[in-house]
């Protein structure tokens, strides 16, 4: 995390390599339980890693949030508190807050109720989408690779037809959320790959104002334009009609 949003050294593809090797090195009970730290009383504050600039602050969080693991938040960095090394990390929480604090706190808000309202990123699996060294953008996915357990019934009881659902074999990957980060200092559009068969994906949480809520699909593909040092998290737009029924 540090090499690759805080300091922005480690290329798209070398932080996908890493993440693979955590994947591989614990049980899955471990990792899905294991505490996702941006800063503790022990390091520097993630905003000092960050050299103060809060929009690589909000592209850690977003990553924190919808990564593998639970996001643990040591207390300030919410606001974006500042610190340096031991004792310097374990100052006052403050309680009156700046205009620029109370936004990234609001935003952290909305990363919690993200998270809360879409499974796979709590319990579901990761897979990479796209690695681009050359533009510094990196986008992966997650999903729950079996939801025939947990599919919706309908008014009867009948298991109701699952939307928005990868189906390989007998099982399904549903819940899918689509997350892409630009690490650079330049606006960058990309083709995302998608996962289940929406045509419409709707901005869930983002780091910065994107200017377009819903972004169609075609050919299995999102095309974004991702602001510098901005990131976002899609998901599908399962109501795209007012007044009629969700498609």
């Amino acid at each position: 995390m540090l090499g690759f949003v805080a300091h922005g050294n480690l290329k798209p593809s070398q932080f996908d390599q890493r993440m693979a090797q955590l994947r591989l090195m614990y049980p899955r009970q471990s990792l899905y339980a294991m505490y996702n730290m941006l800063s503790s009383h022990d390091t520097p504050r993630f905003r000092r890693e960050c050299g103060g600039d809060l929009r690589r602050v909000r592209l850690g969080l977003l990553l924190q949030f919808t990564g593998i693991g639970a996001p643990a938040i040591y207390y300030g960095d919410e606001i974006g508190m500042d610190g340096g090394g031991t004792p310097d990390n374990r100052r006052p929480m403050r309680f009156e807050l700046t205009d620029e604090e109370r936004a990234l706190r609001d935003y952290v808000k909305q990363l919690i109720a993200l998270r809360k309202a879409e499974p796979a990123l709590r319990r579901g699996e990761w897979q990479t989408l796209l690695t681009d060294d050359a533009k510094g953008v990196y986008g992966f996915g997650r999903y729950i690779e079996d939801a025939l357990t947990s599919q919706p019934r309908g008014r009867g009881g009948e298991a109701a037809p699952l939307s928005h659902a990868v189906r390989e074999g007998q099982g399904v990957r549903a819940n899918p959320v689509l997350v892409v980060l630009n690490t650079s200092a330049q606006p960058q559009t990309v083709e995302l790959p998608v996962l289940g068969d929406s045509t419409r994906w709707r901005i869930a949480v983002s780091t910065t104002e994107f200017g377009q809520a819903i972004y169609p699909a075609a050919n299995g593909r999102v095309a974004i334009t991702l602001p510098p040092l901005a990131g976002t998290v899609l998901v599908p737009d399962r109501n795209p009609s007012i007044g009629g029924n969700a498609q």
